[in-house]
């Protein structure tokens, strides 16, 4: 009877793992979407940076 308490304990434990490292994944996740669409964003900025100083220089000559 004993020996069952430790197992259901164990179980118990082995859950509450799976759901902190469940939870971590979620984050990561999140934080790699949210950092791609970061990337996306500076990399459209930066094209319509680069299409204005054309535009300027264009209208120079």
């Amino acid at each position: 009877m004993h020996h069952f308490g430790l197992e259901s304990k164990i179980i118990e434990h082995k859950r509450k793992v799976e759901k902190i490292n469940h939870e971590a994944w979620k984050y990561q996740k999140e934080r790699t979407k949210r950092r791609k669409q970061t990337d996306i964003d500076n990399n459209e900025k930066k094209r319509r940076e680069v299409i204005n100083v054309f535009s300027a220089l264009r209208n120079l000559w």
